[in-house]
């Protein structure tokens, strides 16, 4: 993990964390140790998507 990646990560977690996403994953009936690797989840997934730099491919070739 980057420190980009740990810095949104840690900022959406204390901000998600007690949300309507982590109170829908504690209701599943599931372990408290399974509901917290499932938001844990959610929540990387979330930081890795706003870290995500767009790109461009540039090409000579005409298209078809």
């Amino acid at each position: 993990m980057t420190n980009e990646v740990k810095a949104i990560f840690d900022k959406l977690y204390k901000d998600m964390e007690g949300g309507v996403a982590h109170k829908q994953i504690l209701a599943e009936n599931i372990s408290p140790i399974q509901a917290d690797d499932k938001f844990h989840n959610l929540v990387m997934q979330a930081a890795k998507t706003l870290t995500e730099k767009p790109y461009v491919i540039i090409s000579n070739k005409a298209v078809k």
